[in-house]
């Protein structure tokens, strides 16, 4: 089966798009450039990670 013009055309935008992206380094859905940057994963993932709001594990203040 021949490519159509259409076909081709949306192939080489979805290329684009997804050139545009990095990889969430926990799960690798595409996120920004920004989010990369900013938390290395996407907003899903930062936000499930227990280390996200606090800096690092060493930092953390437990309750007894």
């Amino acid at each position: 089966m021949a490519w159509s013009k259409e076909l081709k055309e949306g192939y080489k935008r979805i290329q684009d798009i997804r050139n545009e992206h990095r990889d969430c380094t926990s799960c690798g859905c595409p996120i920004t450039q920004k989010d990369f940057d900013d938390y290395k994963m996407c907003s899903w993932c930062y936000s499930q990670n227990p280390t996200s709001a606090w800096g690092d594990a060493s930092t953390m203040i437990t309750m007894e």
